[in-house]
This record gives structure tokens, C-alpha cells and sequence, in this order.
């Protein structure tokens, strides 16, 4: 379960502004995936909203709004928005969102699953230590594939506390294996994902 911060609040705060309220550049080159993105599918936001419900980083009445939100724009809106709309069991809801009809672009679900777990730790005001304790607790409650998994499982294993007993010889086995080119640090991971954030807030607003 996330905890609030006890300590100092994160050196480096997720998506940064501007004046008057506008969006800072991000450090850095713009990720690939980010700078050709428009707005993502139905089908790549139910898949992200789904992977986030289920390791607890998004709330059900948050999905719920945004499907009353679209169901506001639609002449007949599907069977599927409206029962997801109503719908109180968050497992149901995972079934519902699996529903969506459409092609997702796997690459940019996880940047925006991502994004949203840079978002609810944010809200919690984690510590860079905790923001890695999070990612380990995700990367155990996530069935993902192997490269995805590695990218979570990273920077917890970068602190000097990785050989404890929670940490298995198979889960460093399984970073050494698929997590070359992933991300190796709390900051590395925020600078990533964060910029994200900015799609998800307009679909998932807190």
C-alpha cells in the first residue's frame, strides 16, 4: 500500500510548470513515443486504466467518471461504457475495459501505465526510496511481460538493500536477463514516464 512521505518531498517533482500555469519542457530529448502522440485510442486507455486498476494505482470511481464523461459525447454509446459506468467490482470493471474493441500500440500503453504510477506517487508525496518500494510492489503484483517487469523491478534492485529475502535470486535473474536498456533509477524512471502524465489528466483527471 502506498504511505505518505515522512521525509523530505522528492528532489525531482513530477511535470513541472510554467508560468502562468503552462507545461515546463522536459530535460531532455523528448521520448520517442511521446513526441508522434496525439491522443491515444479508446483501446490504449482502457488498457492502461485496466493494467493501473489492477496494481492499485488508479481508482474505480475515477474510471467510472471518465466513462460518464465519453458516454456524455456519444449519441449511442456501447453496452460496455455504460455497464462500466455503473459498475462497483473492480474486477468486473478489468473484464469490461478488456472488452474495448480496437489495436493498441503495446509500446505506448506501458508509457501511459507508467505515467499513471508516476502519477499516484506523486499524489502520496513519495520519497525516492519509497517511489522504488512502490515500483517493487507493482512489479510483484504485475502479470506483464518479462522486459516490462524488469523496467519496474530496476531501480529497486539499485539500492544497497536488494539482497534482502524479498528480493529472489530469479527476480535479479529476470532484470540481468530483460532489463538491459531499461531504466536504473527513481529520477530515470520519472524523467521517462512523467511527461505522459499530461495525456492521462486530460482522460482521468483527480
Amino acid at each position: 500500500m502506498l504511505s505518505p512521505c515522512t521525509g523530505d518531498p522528492p528532489t525531482n517533482r513530477l511535470l513541472p510548470r510554467g508560468n502562468e500555469g503552462q507545461p515546463c519542457c522536459w530535460p531532455g530529448k523528448p521520448h520517442s513515443i511521446l513526441s508522434r502522440v496525439t491522443a491515444p485510442s479508446l483501446k490504449e486507455l482502457a488498457e492502461a486504466a485496466k493494467l493501473s486498476l489492477q496494481v492499485g494505482v488508479l481508482e474505480l470511481a475515477v474510471v467510472r467518471r471518465c466513462a460518464d464523461r465519453i458516454i456524455e459525447t456519444q449519441k449511442e454509446p456501447p453496452e460496455w461504457l455504460i455497464d462500466l459506468a455503473l459498475e462497483n467490482d473492480k474486477y468486473r470493471a478489468m473484464d469490461l475495459l478488456a472488452t474495448v474493441p480496437g489495436e493498441i500500440d503495446r509500446t505506448l500503453v506501458k508509457s501511459l501505465w507508467f505515467a499513471q504510477i508516476c502519477r499516484s506517487c506523486q499524489r502520496h508525496a513519495l520519497t525516492p526510496r519509497q517511489f522504488a518500494d512502490e515500483l517493487w510492489r507493482v512489479y510483484l503484483a504485475s502479470i506483464s511481460d518479462h522486459d516490462t517487469r524488469a523496467e519496474l523491478a530496476t531501480p529497486y534492485l539499485c539500492y544497497e538493500e536488494f539482497d534482502t529475502k524479498q528480493c529472489q535470486s530469479n527476480d535479479k535473474e529476470l532484470v540481468r536477463k530483460w532489463g538491459r536498456g531499461a531504466v536504473e533509477s527513481v529520477e530515470e524512471f520519472q524523467n521517462k514516464y512523467a511527461p505522459f502524465a499530461d495525456i492521462l489528466a486530460e482522460h482521468f483527471p483527480d
